[in-house]
């Protein structure tokens, strides 16, 4: 009986858990200040872009 308890109350943590990190995540979609993951994002896809351009004149003039 009493692990049963524990597991219901278990259950319930885990769900109020559940709900509390979809909250958190809608909010943060609304936050105007970017979040690390994607200024990091933001900056490797310049990076990206820069170094496409490199490979690209490269390769232009080495034909």
């Amino acid at each position: 009986m009493n692990k049963e308890k524990e597991i219901k109350e278990f259950l319930k943590q885990a769900h109020k858990a559940c709900e509390d990190n979809r909250r958190n995540e809608k909010r943060m979609k609304h936050r105007k200040t970017p979040t690390i993951k994607s200024e990091l994002l933001k900056e490797f896809n310049q990076f990206k872009r820069k170094l496409h351009k490199i490979f690209r004149t490269l390769f232009r003039f080495g034909k």
